[in-house]
């Protein structure tokens, strides 16, 4: 499990990190650890506390203690804060549509689980890759042909030229 630094969490969740703090002290749930900086590192737990916050908080509409209490019912596994979050809705038809949403609503999380983990590692083998680059391999540094500077002695056509080669 490795922690995440604020500004990735903060693109990931498209959150500005004042956002993340205020929701930190307000919902206590969250306790991302600090680096030997002081600096918070968010879990994979942490995020997906924030990812739950920011649906229930933003998309849904409930408000941050609403999305708060329907969070905390939701960790203590007794379903009060789906079955009321569906009344205040009026959604609720059935207890089998319930448990149906709630099945659903275990399997989005383990997918948004899943997204969250693959977009870190790809975003980690985009760093690799771009150190590998760095290394000082000559084929690496050079550009894509006719890309970059234009060859000794040949000027890069002008703004124009190219205008009026586009008209033809």
């Amino acid at each position: 499990m490795a922690a995440r630094p604020t500004g990735k969490v903060e693109r990931l969740l498209a959150l500005p990190s004042s956002t993340l703090r205020h929701w930190e002290r307000e919902v206590g749930l969250l306790s991302p650890r600090r680096d030997s900086y002081g600096r918070r590192q968010y879990s994979d737990y942490d995020i997906r506390l924030l990812l739950r916050l920011r649906h229930l908080a933003l998309r849904k509409g409930l408000g941050l203690s609403a999305a708060r209490e329907v969070l905390m019912s939701e960790l203590s596994g007794d379903g009060a804060g789906l079955r009321g979050e569906l009344r205040a809705r009026g959604e609720l038809r059935a207890r089998g549509e319930l448990r149906a949403r709630g099945e659903l609503r275990a399997r989005i999380e383990e997918v948004r689980g899943e997204l969250v983990a693959l977009w870190f590692s790809a975003d980690e083998a985009a760093a690799r890759l771009d150190s590998l680059g760095s290394r000082g391999d000559p084929a690496s540094k050079s550009p894509a042909p006719g890309r970059g500077r234009p060859a000794q002695g040949t000027a890069a056509p002008s703004a124009k030229s190219r205008d009026e080669e586009r008209s033809r």
